[in-house]
């Protein structure tokens, strides 16, 4: 993504010192996600999980979760499959020492094995046989859609030969795009997180443009995370992009096939769709 320096000084999202090359796009490698995330953990507690319903009812004996983050889906998941093998791998390795304290508070969590490393870019994951691989909370729509060929073999490659790959995604649809990319376009939201003792993070995201697809839009977003003392003095400040795809749902049940995946079951009762594919051998 490409702005001009005059365009997001306007937006208030630059302070003078700062440039358009202060961007990264690895905010969900960070410690500051890891911080972010953790610090929802009691919000997290109220949230609707669709795909747990769907987990369960294939009752399978040895699973992964992808992106477990500090285990609070993977929580739900030992609760539920009290007999199965559960696995959690997650990317980020700053999430380790939040695992460690969410099971200190949730003993259940001692019998998941969790690796930290890229499931998708990484040879040192070599766990296989799989019943399930879960990938929740519509995380897929963060990945671009160019990189689906590698994420599905991957997982293919990872499963049994019967194994299920089950995910969220959000509903997309030709007839509601307009109104999605409407209340989307130029939203910002914030959010103030209170470290008690140690500091105060902002966290600012800001839709800035989209860019229409065939097979729907790809929202471009940027978000700012500004630490300050108790003060208010900045300490720190961290810019990122960030994207999402929105698919309509049609392209992509067709997109499934050429894939060499196909649906064993689509759940769309809740507020996403929930898929159950097969790979096909």
């Amino acid at each position: 993504m490409q702005y001009s320096l005059d365009k997001l000084k306007e937006l208030g999202l630059l302070l003078e010192h700062e440039n358009v090359a202060d961007f990264r796009s690895d905010f969900y490698n960070t410690k500051l996600w890891a911080e972010v995330f953790w610090s929802r953990k009691y919000s997290h507690e109220r949230r609707l999980d669709p795909e747990i319903d769907v987990v369960k009812k294939y009752n399978p004996k040895k699973v992964l979760e992808i992106g477990s983050g500090y285990g609070r889906f993977t929580l739900k998941l030992t609760r539920i499959l009290e007999d199965a093998s559960i696995h959690g791998v997650e990317t980020c390795t700053h999430f380790k020492k939040y695992v460690d304290i969410y099971t200190k508070d949730n003993p259940k969590l001692m019998d998941v094995t969790f690796s930290f490393v890229d499931f998708f870019n990484n040879e040192e994951f070599t766990e296989k046989n799989f019943d399930q691989i879960i990938l929740p909370m519509n995380t897929l729509s963060s990945f671009p859609l160019e990189t689906y060929p590698q994420i599905f073999e991957k997982v293919k490659d990872h499963l049994t030969k019967d194994g299920k790959f089950i995910f969220s995604t959000h509903k997309g649809s030709p007839e509601k795009i307009e109104e999605y990319l409407k209340h989307y376009l130029e939203r910002y939201s914030s959010e103030m997180i209170l470290r008690w003792g140690i500091d105060r993070i902002l966290v600012e995201d800001f839709n800035t443009d989209y860019e229409v697809k065939n097979y729907g839009a790809k929202i471009n977003s940027l978000k700012v995370n500004t630490r300050f003392d108790f003060n208010y003095s900045i300490i720190e400040r961290n810019l990122f992009t960030f994207h999402r795809e929105y698919i309509f749902h049609e392209f992509f049940d067709n997109y499934i096939r050429k894939l060499n995946f196909e649906i064993v079951e689509k759940d769309s009762s809740s507020h996403s769709n929930v898929y159950v594919l097969q790979a096909i051998r």
